[in-house]
């Protein structure tokens, strides 16, 4: 059992080093600041209901919330989402942003893909790479080195786009006094844009009437990129505050689980694989039989908690997994818990390989907890 115990420590280890998950800090609060003071050094995951960073990030900056607040620097990426975010600093990296209201005013040296109810590029903003816009109410009064493409419902511009600008517009477009489009303009609106006196729109501009909304094969591709970062990181802040919880409040019971689970790793697995499948084939079963109606309701919902319950004691037992194997104790804390939730979220973005470890440890986890729901019950129907 201590070579299985180590050989799925060391797939899960293998499989995520490429994403460098390890070097990361994870702070999660309902109100989050990074102190002005402090330089983080290693990729940051913040996650409350109000996040605020005004600090120096070295590297990777991850942020969610209720209302999200970057005025400090970042040297690496960003990925932010939140009801409003407001990027209020210097990028080095590129941006992927997802909210309600999204404001920009910071220098961006990469590419800013944003989705928001309503975007504003504030003037004084600059991104040194390609923009990407969706919306409701674009307004770009900042100034995009590269290409420029705004999807939305209205769209203002009263910017600067060094490169191609390409507009699709359900309702009107609007050009400022102080628009300056450098090369060829394309916009697609229901009819021909506002002009304002001084606005220059591009050496070659190209109107076709709207009538369905359209995007390109590779704007589609950026725009699920970013939805795609966005539902991994609130993936990621979900399971690592769930798991941190489980640590601190049901730290004992969870103790025991991994400590049954790393004991008896492949009959867990065997029973978690069989009551995975045969669950939910038992519940449809009572459910049809009229009879048991009820029963089978009341069990389809009970596998669909213990499932729930397995994805978080998946993080604690890979939490503990790593633990054996560096500190040679298998042991419950938040600390092991975040880490294990940091690396079952990024396996799982391996294929194949990552997909069959994360799956193995699940079905070890889900077979602990339908043993312990068992003994329980049987305990109950004896007494």
């Amino acid at each position: 059992m201590k070579h299985i115990t180590l050989a799925v420590a060391c797939l899960l280890l293998l499989s995520v080093a490429p994403l460098s998950a390890f070097a990361a800090r994870f702070e999660a609060a309902e109100l989050l600041s990074i102190s002005p003071k402090e330089v983080v050094q290693e990729n940051l995951y913040m996650a409350g209901g109000q996040a605020n960073f005004s600090s120096t990030a070295q590297k990777d900056l991850f942020i969610a919330g209720g209302k999200v607040l970057v005025d400090g620097s970042v040297w690496g990426d960003v990925a932010a989402a939140g009801g409003t975010v407001d990027l209020l600093e210097a990028v080095r990296g590129d941006v992927r942003v997802a909210g309600g209201q999204v404001t920009v005013k910071g220098t961006i040296s990469g590419d800013l893909i944003v989705a928001g109810g309503s975007v504003t590029i504030l003037p004084g903003a600059t991104v040194s790479g390609d923009l990407v816009v969706m919306g409701g109410l674009v307004i770009m009064d900042g100034v995009v080195n590269g290409t420029a493409r705004l999807y939305a419902g209205e769209a203002h511009i009263n910017g600067t786009a060094g490169g191609p600008m390409i507009v699709y517009a359900q309702e009107k477009v609007a050009f400022g006094s102080a628009a300056r489009i450098g090369s060829t303009l394309e916009y697609h609106a229901p009819q021909t844009a506002d002009v304002a006196t001084g606005a220059v729109v591009g050496d070659q501009v190209t109107f076709t009437p709207l009538t369905v909304p359209k995007a390109d094969a590779a704007t589609f591709g950026l725009a699920l990129l970013a939805a795609v970062t966005v539902v991994l990181i609130l993936k990621f802040f979900a399971l690592a505050v769930a798991s941190i919880g489980a640590a601190f409040w049901l730290r004992h019971p969870a103790q025991a689980l991994v400590d049954r689970s790393l004991h008896s790793f492949l009959p867990m697995l065997g029973l978690g694989f069989a009551a995975m499948i045969g669950g939910p084939i038992l519940s449809i079963a009572l459910i049809l039989s009229v009879a048991f109606t009820y029963l089978g309701f009341a069990l389809l919902a009970l596998y669909g908690f213990l499932v729930t319950a397995a994805i978080v004691l998946e993080s604690l037992l890979v939490g503990a997994l790593i633990a054996k194997a560096v500190r040679r104790e298998a042991r419950v804390t938040w600390k092991w818990a975040l880490l294990g939730a940091a690396v079952v979220c990024a396996v799982g973005l391996v294929p194949l390989v990552g997909w069959a470890a994360t799956g193995i440890v699940f079905f070890v986890a889900f077979g602990s907890l339908v043993e312990k729901m068992y003994r329980a019950l049987k305990g109950l129907t004896t007494t």
